[in-house]
């Protein structure tokens, strides 16, 4: 290797002025990352709350506690 490649070398090794540019670039490919692995569920999630409200209403309407549009309340 010439003398002024190894130099030029050693001071790219040396270098740290870009490392916290990496550290944060890194941190938001793990973001990322994570949050693409959690939407296949937020479609599941979001069906079990509208079953659970779903079912919370029919049986308050079986139980009588829902007054029908047809009848008028007192």
């Amino acid at each position: 290797m010439k003398p002024g490649l190894l130099s030029a070398l050693r001071r790219f090794i040396r270098d740290s002025s870009g490392l916290d540019m990496v550290k944060y670039a890194l941190i938001a490919g793990f973001v990322a990352v994570a949050t693409v692995a959690s939407l296949p569920r937020i479609p599941h999630n979001f069906e079990h709350i509208y079953n659970s409200v779903e079912s919370a209403i029919v049986g308050a309407d079986d139980a009588g506690q829902i007054p029908s549009a047809a009848q008028p309340t007192q």
